[in-house]
């Protein structure tokens, strides 16, 4: 009946069609399809497409965010079972009604030199190669990663706090024996769109010489790269990247390759024009570094797109592929990329992206999003793990991940999101886990502020503007289950703090004006 009920969908939107193409395809065709009516179909579909999804058994895990015009999705997939390709850690991303960074399929067939050397290997997918030798076994995959650390639940369909979403991988890539951890985010602007946030570490466990290269394919026609002043880029025909160099044969599939060498912060953009619709894009915002190197190149086709998934206009062409290349480690400075997915003439939510370095902590990773009404921002702190720190401004932060908002001239966050943390203090803000690390926000509403959490946790929170927290409402799914006051820090004159002793999805501080 699941089954049947999707299929509908897609026949009523024309975009399926109960068909045959050959005598293979009729082991899997059955004359009738259940019947389901449209409350059933409707009640499938939220059951099955929930925020996050996490299938062990292939290695993937899936992230949702948005609805319509303004949906999302990351893929992040391992090498996990039957037919499984040589990929590490490798992400499909879609966004603007397209698989924009799509997975390139298969070969012609799996005994062809263009599968077995490409189509099934590294460079073929939106991964990071290592010394340009990344390898595995295909078919039979056997090296799964391991999902750390994740945000919403998987298959948890109603969630508290729908504004970010993560998940955060780790892999030994065994050709090179090199630690490899991938942490992919989506987080929603105020208007509903969004943006993904990508940091990329890896290293050779060995002190050798290093050679990390990310490479990120999208559909399009043009890729074109800036400098940080948004100029374009000086990018040269060059002879790197192939098997005379060293790398892998699948380098050699690899034509068209210009390169420029840039410490600094660029953007690139892929543009993928259709008969009659404005142009869709794909802007990255890329952090610079010492030794780091920026390539475009012309990859084989996909043959994971057919007509209604990508526009006709690049079925058969080449797919433009973004590289950058680190001839150093790439843990302790990772790759760190902002994708801003946007149509020509249409809403883009940003406006720059920064990445300040942290001085006391320079393993941690800061990202600055700036949204396109410029007073919007969000800064994202990213470390390699719960138990790492790091330290800002006003800021300290023992766990992985923090994303705070502030808008206009508002003193307090929009909103708060930790997860996996320990301790977090953000002026005068305070976040303290008991035994577990926790994941919890706090987003700002009319009447105060919204909380959920994930397990115990000690919060602090300051009188700002005069509107003092003095109440505690705590809800069982709608239902107000609990009502306590909250008391005055004894430390801290301007600040409440308040402990909820297990997990909850709705927690509301109300607020007081204090010439009440």
């Amino acid at each position: 009946m699941v089954i049947s009920g999707l299929l509908k969908q897609l026949i009523k939107k024309e975009e399926y069609k109960r068909d045959s193409k050959d005598l293979f395809q009729l082991f899997f065709y059955v004359n009738k399809l259940k019947k389901t009516n449209d409350l059933e179909i409707k009640e499938l579909s939220e059951s099955l497409i929930t925020p996050t999804f996490y299938a062990p058994n292939v290695s993937m895990f899936v992230q949702r965010m948005g609805e319509g015009e303004q949906a999302m999705m990351v893929s992040t997939v391992g090498a996990f079972g039957n037919h499984a390709h040589v990929n590490g850690i490798s992400i499909e991303l879609y966004a603007n009604n397209y698989v924009l960074g799509p997975d390139m399929s298969k070969g012609p067939s799996y005994w062809h030199p263009d599968h077995r050397e490409y189509y099934s290997q590294f460079p073929a997918h939106n991964t990071v190669v290592v010394d340009g030798i990344s390898s595995y076994g295909r078919m039979r995959g056997y090296h799964p990663y391991t999902l750390n650390n994740h945000y919403p639940k998987s298959a948890e369909s109603k969630i508290a706090f729908d504004k970010v979403s993560y998940a955060n991988v780790s892999l030994v890539e065994p050709k090179t024996m090199s630690d490899q951890q991938r942490l992919t985010a989506m987080i929603k602007s105020e208007s509903g769109k969004g943006y993904i946030i990508d940091v990329f570490r890896s290293r050779k466990k060995n002190l050798s010489t290093q050679k990390h290269e990310y490479f990120y394919h999208n559909l399009g026609q043009n890729l074109d790269v800036f400098d940080n002043k948004n100029q374009p880029l000086k990018l040269v025909t060059t002879k790197e990247l192939g098997s005379e160099r060293g790398d892998m044969k699948a380098y050699d599939y690899l034509i068209d390759k210009k390169s420029a060498a840039t410490s600094k912060n660029i953007n690139a953009l892929f543009t993928l024009k259709s008969k009659g619709k404005p142009d869709n894009l794909m802007k990255m915002w890329i952090k610079g570094e010492e030794k780091q190197t920026v390539f475009t190149v012309d990859a084989p086709k996909s043959n994971a797109i057919t007509k209604g998934t990508a526009p006709v206009e690049v079925l058969k062409q080449k797919m433009k592929t973004l590289i950058l290349r680190r001839e150093t480690e790439a843990w302790r400075n990772p790759f760190a990329v902002v994708f801003n997915p946007y149509m020509d003439g249409g809403e883009n939510p940003i406006s720059s992206v920064e990445y300040p370095s942290l001085t006391e902590t320079p393993d941690a990773q800061k990202i600055e999003v700036i949204h396109k009404d410029l007073k919007t921002k969000d800064v994202i702190i990213a470390n390699a793990s719960q138990n790492d720190i790091a330290l800002d401004d006003d800021l300290y932060q023992n766990g992985l991940l923090s994303v705070i908002r502030h808008s206009g001239t508002e003193k307090a966050p929009t909103f708060l999101f930790v997860s996996d943390v320990y301790k977090f203090d953000y002026k005068n803000w305070g976040i303290l886990s008991y035994a577990k690390a926790v994941s919890l926000s706090i987003e700002k509403t009319t009447e105060g502020y919204v909380i959920q959490n994930d397990n115990p946790v000690v919060i602090k929170i300051p009188y700002i503007d005069g509107h003092h927290p003095y109440k505690l409402k705590i809800y069982d799914g709608e239902k107000l289950i609990e009502q306590r006051d909250v008391f005055v820090n004894r430390n801290n004159p301007n600040q409440v703090d308040f402990r909820l002793n297990k997990a909850y999805k709705k927690v509301v501080v109300v607020l007081k004006n204090s010439a009440e």
